[in-house]
């Protein structure tokens, strides 16, 4: 089964759509990851995940998945990929993912960002509101709990 890491980002009042994209392209790839905006018509599983982790559309917000550099999750979050000391090993790729979140809100490109990751399709997401700084521990400690990628979404702000 498929791995996802997908959310949206608000841009502030004023924001301009095009300069968030960037810069969420920008230092994902600076934290050796890839970051994609998405869109409804290409990416209809992820917004389906979206959907059922209650995070709805909006002229002001930009959909986005997060990958590894062949293209998917899996390589950054699958206890199946990532197989050597899991979850440990994948502390790297959570603290990539939260330090691109963490620049985004703190250098003040977007008001606020909701990061959802899925194993597959889910029904029912797990919804917590985490500071940027304490993401890493905090999902750390959710995947080593639920011993697999939990359904989760998290808000940062």
């Amino acid at each position: 089964m498929s791995h996802y890491i997908v959310g949206q980002i608000k841009v502030p009042a004023g924001g301009e759509r095009n300069l968030v994209e960037e810069h969420l392209v920008r230092v994902a790839v600076k934290e050796g990851l890839a970051a994609r905006s998405i869109v409804e018509t290409k990416a209809t599983l992820q917004f389906e995940i979206l959907a059922a982790a209650e995070l709805n559309g909006g002229s002001d917000l930009i959909f986005f998945d997060i990958v590894g550099p062949s293209g998917t999750a899996d390589e950054l979050i699958s206890p199946y990929v990532v197989i050597d000391q899991w979850p440990l090993s994948i502390k790297a790729n959570l603290d990539a993912i939260s330090k691109v979140a963490a620049s985004l809100l703190e250098e003040q490109v977007a008001s606020e960002m909701s990061i959802v990751f899925s194993e597959g399709y889910d029904i029912h997401y797990e919804s917590c509101a985490i500071a940027p700084a304490a993401a890493t521990n905090f999902l750390l400690q959710r995947f080593s709990d639920a011993s697999e990628v939990p359904s989760l979404k998290i808000k940062l702000t």
